[in-house]
């Protein structure tokens, strides 16, 4: 029932549905071919396109596309040499990191079920209706729904903003799966209009970008991309019911960036029945979502709850809180059911949309209210479940609202890293952006501490830290994720070497001299000062700077090593420098 990146709901159909990944960018790559494999790279600051795109063409890498703020290129490589090509990209100087763009899916089966009726237990065992009464969200509240897009001519499905297919490309983000839509009706399905169900956020506005295909998977660079574009186009809240087994740095730079702007990232913790983390709902700050059942008892095919398919909902510390796993929800129009249709929809999948939809919901009610507030009120208000699924438990709607209106107006603990990754040692200086909820302690990920406002902290070895500033006096906190890798050992005796066809030549000739130069190893870099004897020193003729990677053997002309100064006689000297050595040469024009 899994897909590479799972939309983690089970549909219950004939046969697996899978779900994919969308990119960031302002257009979509098209899949790679039979024979192609794509590869993710962050490059550090400050390196040009030029330099970026040498060390890619270096490396037999082409670059496809490019996710603009998170530095990240986008490019194709020979599937026979991809890992080479990751190898070659790793030892760069230049990258911070290199991964494979996998794929993602999303979990999930769904079986038609005529009962629609909207107070089902999935509402009122979390207390929705009750929050009802405080709020049914606001238009300017706008929930993204990172999946295989949304079915707009549903009868049941409300306002939408502009959305983006990063699986296709475009702006038509249309269903072509039913996983997006039945995630979408879970969050927004209009309630108290006689029709269909009701979702948790009546008022929210969607914005639907589409990252999973009609197979229902995506890549890894798709679902980083789509997170940007729904941060950067206003979203409060991103709900991505998906998920992989292994981290990607692309997309946890992507979560710490949505993050860092003040949005409520939510995702489905995963349907293979464990308690290995699956992401990116481990990833922290993240609200990860698992599945239970009326009774608040975990869904597993080994619990017995499990009506269609064999699952069971991931659990464990790293599961944030719970939500009803198996909900009745929308799905996309057909020849037969013009208006749109609805389906019975179980999984992780259906869990995460109640958390967004809260959120939303939470934020329709105390708009000033930072997405760091939103989650803390959600987890400390959830009632713990008799098999501890989570680490908070099942939610509770009234509650959350409640308790995030008696919060001290205008308190928020929020920060800004001056880089989420490096190579090792690397120092991050962390801007504190908090209002009113001094005093502050911050923990680095390493073992390390402070209590700075705005502290800078020295990593010293390679790993993914999680840097996080808690307010003492509330509790509240914020978090994001460091990533240093490991900094590129030099090959020992590499060096730059240097002759000249003639050492001694008149200056006429100049255009003939050959000055030939070698790397033994690869520099991203090279300069050169050329120098003339006048009495007892040395003046400067000329100094000159290449960037954009060298390796094995140059030449060039006396002439050209001139440039446009005057050659005279006299005697010279040369100095090479790469990026670890310096090679001197001598030489004479009469």
């Amino acid at each position: 029932m899994l897909a590479t990146l799972r939309s983690l709901a089970l549909f219950l159909a004939i046969v697996p549905v899978v779900g994919s990944v969308g990119q960031a960018s302002a257009s979509s790559l098209s899949q790679a071919t039979t024979g192609t494999a794509r590869v993710l790279v962050r490059f550090d600051a400050h390196t040009t396109t030029a330099a970026q795109n040498a060390a890619l063409a270096r490396a037999g890498a082409r670059r496809l596309n490019t996710i603009g703020q998170l530095r990240i290129a986008i490019a194709g490589v020979p599937a026979r040499a991809e890992k080479t090509t990751i190898r070659e990209l790793g030892a760069s100087p230049i990258v911070a990191y290199v991964e494979r763009d996998g794929r993602v899916h999303g979990d999930g089966a769904s079986v038609d079920d005529p009962y629609l009726n909207p107070a089902f237990w999935q509402l009122g065992n979390l207390g929705f209706p009750d929050a009802w009464s405080l709020s049914t969200g606001s238009a300017s509240i706008i929930v993204a729904v990172l999946d295989s897009g949304v079915d707009r001519r549903h009868e049941d499905l409300g306002a939408f903003v502009p959305g983006h297919n990063f699986a296709d490309g475009g702006a038509n983000t249309s269903d072509d799966n039913g996983h997006g839509t039945a995630v979408t009706g879970i969050i927004a399905a209009q309630g108290g209009n006689g029709k269909g169900i009701a979702g948790v956020c009546w008022k929210c506005r969607v914005m639907p970008v589409k990252v999973l295909g009609a197979d229902n998977s995506g890549s890894w660079s798709d679902v980083a991309a789509g997170v940007i574009w729904a941060t950067k186009h206003g979203a409060r809240v991103i709900n991505m019911s998906l998920g992989l087994p292994s981290g990607s740095r692309s997309i946890a730079a992507a979560v710490s960036y949505a993050e860092s702007h003040n949005v409520v990232v939510v995702a489905s913790a995963g349907n293979e029945n464990s308690s290995k983390r699956d992401y990116p709902a481990a990833y922290p700050g993240v609200l990860s979502v698992g599945a239970v059942d009326e009774t608040g008892t975990r869904y597993a095919t080994s619990n017995g709850n499990v009506q269609y398919g064999k699952w069971g909902s991931n659990y464990g510390s790293w599961v944030d809180v719970d939500a009803p796993g198996c909900v009745n929800s929308t799905w996309p129009a057909s020849s037969s059911h013009p208006s749109g249709d609805y389906t019975y929809f179980c999984g992780t999948s259906a869990a995460a949309p109640f958390v967004a939809g809260l959120a939303g919901l939470a934020l329709s009610y105390v708009p000033t209210a930072s997405a760091t507030e939103v989650v803390d009120a959600i987890e400390s208000t959830a009632h713990q479940t008799g098999d501890r699924n989570s680490a908070h438990g099942l939610i509770d709607a009234k509650a959350t609202l409640t308790a995030l209106a008696a919060l001290p107006p205008g308190s928020t603990v929020s920060f800004t890293p001056n880089a989420v990754s490096g190579k090792a040692p690397v120092t991050i200086r962390f801007a504190n952006t908090s209002t009113k909820a001094g005093p502050y302690s911050w923990s680095f990920g390493d073992g390390k501490t402070s209590t700075g406002a705005s502290p800078k902290h020295l990593y010293k070895r390679p790993g993914t830290y999680t840097a996080t500033l808690t307010s003492t006096n509330s509790d509240k906190s914020a978090s994001v994720s460091i990533s240093v890798a490991a900094a590129r050992t030099r090959s020992a005796g590499g060096k730059i070497s240097v002759r000249l066809s003639k050492k001694t030549f008149r200056h006429s000739q100049a255009a003939k001299v050959k000055l030939t130069y070698r790397f033994s190893s690869p520099s991203e870099s090279f300069k050169y000062r050329l120098e003339r004897k006048s009495g007892s020193t040395w003046q400067l003729v000329r100094s000159v700077r290449r960037n954009g990677g060298f390796r094995g053997s140059h030449s060039l002309t006396v002439k050209q090593l001139f440039g446009g100064t005057t050659i005279e006689t006299g005697r010279y000297r040369l100095v090479l420098s790469g990026d670890a050595n310096q090679s001197l040469l001598g030489f004479e024009t009469t």
